[in-house]
């Protein structure tokens, strides 16, 4: 079976990572499935230097016609079978490609908890006729989309993957008190989501700042970079927590780092599901999070982590003092967080999306 995934961003975030995951675990199971990513990006990058089959488009407009023909010849040529997407300008480019001869059945992953537009395009290119099935990461997902989908049978619920395995060997890490200087019994908490408007870091600001006021021995952390960066930056500045927050930029070692922290806070406002959340669940770090989208479809309030309101600070607060104090809670729903994980994996993740490509080709 020959199957081509569509991507058209620039950037890493956990969509790619996905995308990454499901290509290469079907792989294993005999699929022959190939990236068509957008020139160079940094999905195109790791293509390169892990070998994994891909071809370059241009993606230069969501309604890019010149991409779309791209599509349909390497498609033809490639005898390609199953077309799958994964973000929004590349299910346009296959609905496009589809209207100008590309006749193979198509499948669209929907990752965002927001409704879908309310347009004549929006309505028309998510009720395609040649899309067979739209897979939605979490149930919250589902039943958003669900409301704009005329045949309901196409919708199919198949949760987001993680690699359960790549934190294990550094479960007693302490990578990043030794690299930034962190005192040996200061709690170390952070969060490692990309830096964005749904991961809603002024609510994490805030909770740290309440913290901080209370003279908690805490040190925060905010991993990774993204468009708001700046921002919170400057919200930092003016709450007088540069001293007690670090921003770490980008890093290309999470299965070392993220084990390295004490408690993972989790404030995003919006969320399809939190991968970061299930990352923190296989590196065995107990998680205060938000009920953001999908996140209750794997935190547990007091069975597996600590889940509060979005934009809760009180609450989200109150969560991190109650770790604080009873490190033995801590302990025990991280080891309940590590057995929810299980069902998380990407291996199982691959399975279920090879069964849906069993019943459409």
């Amino acid at each position: 079976m020959k199957v081509l995934h569509l991507s058209s961003e620039s950037t890493w975030r956990g969509g790619e990572q996905q995308i990454i995951y499901l290509v290469e675990e079907t792989r294993k199971l005999g699929v022959d499935a190939i990236i068509g990513c957008r020139e160079n990006s940094e999905v195109e990058k790791y293509c390169k230097n892990n070998q994994l089959p891909f071809v370059s488009l241009p993606f230069k407009s969501a309604y890019d016609i010149s991409t779309a023909f791209r599509i349909v010849k390497y498609c033809r040529n490639e005898k390609i079978q199953l077309v799958q997407t994964h973000t929004s300008k590349s299910h346009t480019m296959s609905v496009i490609a589809g209207l100008f001869g590309l006749n193979i059945p198509q499948i669209l992953t929907r990752r965002v908890d927001f409704p879908i537009k309310n347009n004549w395009f929006s309505r028309f290119k998510y009720n395609y006729s040649k899309i067979k099935r739209i897979i939605c990461i979490s149930e919250t997902i589902n039943k958003m989309t669900a409301v704009d989908i005329k045949e309901k049978s196409k919708l199919i619920t198949i949760h987001s993957g993680v690699d359960i395995n790549k934190f294990s060997p550094y479960f007693t890490s302490d990578w990043l008190r030794l690299n930034f200087k962190i005192k040996k019994d200061t709690v170390v908490i952070g969060n490692t989501s990309a830096i964005s408007d749904q991961k809603d870091y002024f609510t994490f600001v805030k909770a740290a700042q309440r913290l901080i006021n209370q003279k908690k021995d805490v040190h925060f952390f905010i991993v990774g970079d993204g468009p708001t960066r700046p921002a919170i930056e400057q919200f930092v500045k003016e709450k007088e927590l540069v001293d007690h927050i670090t921003f770490t930029g980008f890093v290309d070692n999470i299965n070392e780092l993220l084990p390295a922290l004490d408690i993972f806070l989790f404030t995003s406002k919006t969320e399809g599901l939190g991968t970061s959340v299930l990352d923190a669940m296989a590196a065995n770090v107990p998680i205060v999070a938000t009920a953001a989208g999908g996140v209750p479809e794997m935190v547990e309030h007091e069975k597996n982590g600590l889940l509060y309101q979005v934009g809760d600070v009180e609450g989200i607060t109150e969560g991190v003092e109650r770790f604080l104090a009873d490190r033995e809670l801590a302990k025990s729903l991280a080891d309940e967080a590590q057995k929810t994980v299980k069902n998380f994996s990407k291996e199982k993740t691959a399975r279920r999306t090879l069964k849906v490509y069993n019943e459409i080709v």
